[in-house]
């Protein structure tokens, strides 16, 4: 009987944590995001992973209150079509070096550059 008890508090606790986890994920930058015109991110607590739909992107981040630092960016080197690789290279660009605002309403998040500009529209 202590058994049983002792194995329902501990799937109940561990049930509760889940739940309780999924929802803060939803309220945080961290994790998986979809960029609303293709590619995704990856944020974790210090680096982050893209992909536009060619080469992988990873670097470094500092996330404080609402913002992102972005800085060591390098990414794979695969050969892509000419504009995807334009477009990757922008990307990095724009990234490298840069504090970008962002704003999370429920699975979708917006970030900003320093001027407020939109820059992504993510969701998960």
């Amino acid at each position: 009987m202590n058994r049983f008890i002792s194995s329902f508090v501990f799937v109940m606790v561990f049930c509760c944590q889940k739940d309780s986890f999924q929802n803060k994920l939803s309220e945080t930058i961290l994790g998986n995001w979809n960029i609303e015109r293709g590619g995704n991110f990856i944020f974790e607590k210090k680096s982050f992973s893209a992909t536009l739909g060619c080469n992988n992107l990873f670097g470094e981040i500092r996330i404080t209150n609402e913002k992102i630092n972005f800085y060591s960016i390098a990414s794979t080197k695969i050969g892509c079509r000419e504009e995807l690789r334009q477009l990757e290279e922008q990307f990095v660009l724009l990234l490298e070096n840069s504090t970008l605002s962002f704003k999370i309403e429920e699975n979708e998040a917006e970030l900003y550059n320093s001027k407020r500009d939109l820059i992504f529209k993510l969701y998960r």
